[in-house]
């Protein structure tokens, strides 16, 4: 076949010639020019595929399709100008590239089609990859154990995986657009974890907060979270893990009520009386209101371990502890101090008022039989009061004072009531 003028011109052209993709051109069907770079990629010489029908280097699966748009473009008729087709190689191999058409020219009795074809195995097979990738996260994402979420800077849930539903009850969709601070127990301290978060600079922030179940009932969750800024720099939406923590909080509960409690009795342990006591003394004198302690031993209390065994002395020691309850009010402290020493703190109270709640509390003492073998066994027990003085601030000088008052009563015969 003589080659025209166009060919001519693009058979000269450097560009075309030095290119790293297929160049080609056809004309009525048939491939009148490829580049070396097509050559390259078809594995053919130029002289085998030049002359040749262009459609019997389109890959089988692929000819009706490039065939019918090929037509189609030389009938004027609008198509895609870039899209992918495989080429057939010399060994028969189906290989896949992003075809761009270009001009078309049109004489009365023939056509130039001119355009190139670019290898995309590479990016086929990255794309497979990422799509793979991209399956195999959504799987890991439906099955994380732990909830993720994002939400933006407004509180306002815009994503949330399946496992919300096993953390808080709530379907995805039903968190999906839901304020976060209707989420938390304490709204507050949504404001105090993203002033947290925001601290981070965008590395993750642990933070614990009390949740709400759908169903109403309390969800401790920890959250390892962090914000992601907007192309202008400003924090645009937070995102993270959270797990549900509340056995582990439950814990913590119990250990720190064990820590403020005795065992044995269920009132305060001596620290957190002493604690407690001072808070309520520095509250007194803030409000210039009276507060008294009351200092209790029970008498004979190693005569009955002797006697009656340790069980026999712990049943004495409940019991003193219950008749204490009954007597004092709900805002007053109670705490086992020692062995078998009471201490109780009275907010609001004078001395007289105490002196009197004491001779109460001697008398329902001695009103307490603690059933063992044999018999029963009678508790008494002697109390020193003393009232907060003016230039104190602490319980130390008080307890001191109680005390003395508390051998006082002893001194005198026990079963007594004694002020200091």
């Amino acid at each position: 076949m003589q080659d025209t003028p166009w060919v001519d011109r693009l058979s000269a052209s450097w560009l075309a010639e030095h290119l790293q993709d297929g160049v080609y051109a056809i004309e009525n069907e048939l491939l009148v020019y490829a580049n070396p770079a097509l050559c390259r990629l078809l594995g053919r010489k130029a002289a085998e595929i030049v002359g040749h029908p262009f459609i019997d280097l389109i890959a089988p699966q692929d000819r009706d399709l490039v065939l019918v748009r090929h037509r189609d473009r030389i009938a004027g008729m609008d198509g895609p100008e870039r899209y992918t087709i495989h080429l057939l190689t010399a060994d028969n191999h189906a290989l896949p590239c992003e075809l761009h058409v270009g001009t078309t020219v049109i004489t009365e009795d023939r056509y130039l089609a001119v355009g190139n074809v670019h290898d995309v195995t590479e990016k086929m097979a990255m794309q497979e990859k990422l799509l793979e990738t991209t399956e195999e996260l959504a799987r890991i994402y439906q099955q994380l154990p732990d909830m993720y979420y994002r939400a933006d800077m407004d509180g306002i849930l815009i994503m949330a995986s399946p496992a919300c539903v096993n953390l808080l009850g709530y379907t995805q969709q039903e968190l999906v657009e839901r304020p976060l601070a209707e989420l938390y127990r304490h709204p507050r301290h949504l404001q105090r974890d993203v002033r947290i978060i925001l601290r981070g600079r965008g590395k993750p922030a642990q933070t614990e907060a009390e949740m709400i179940h759908k169903n109403g009932h309390s969800v401790w969750i920890q959250a390892n979270s962090s914000f992601h800024e907007a192309a202008n720099g400003a924090p645009a939406w937070v995102d993270g893990m959270a797990r549900d923590i509340t056995t582990r909080k439950r814990m913590e509960e119990q250990l720190a009520a064990l820590a403020r409690t005795d065992g044995l009795t269920g009132v305060y342990s001596r620290r957190h009386f002493i604690e407690a006591s001072d808070d309520l003394i520095r509250l007194m004198k803030r409000n210039r209101r009276p507060l008294s302690l009351m200092m209790a031993d029970l008498h004979h209390f190693k005569q009955i371990n002797d006697a009656h065994g340790h069980h026999a002395g712990d049943q004495a020691l409940v019991a003193f502890a219950t008749t204490c309850r009954e007597i004092i009010r709900k805002s007053d402290l109670l705490g086992r101090v020692g062995g078998e020493e009471f201490a109780i703190i009275l907010p609001e109270t004078a001395l007289a008022q105490a002196l009197e709640l004491a001779e109460r509390l001697r008398e329902a003492t001695a009103a307490v039989a603690v059933p063992v073998y044999g018999g029963d066994i009678r508790l008494t027990v002697s109390i020193g009061v003393t009232e907060l003085a003016d230039d104190e601030t602490s319980l130390h000088a008080m307890m001191r004072r109680a005390d003395v008052a508390l051998y006082q009563a002893k001194a005198e015969g026990r079963n007594q009531v004694a002020f200091g």
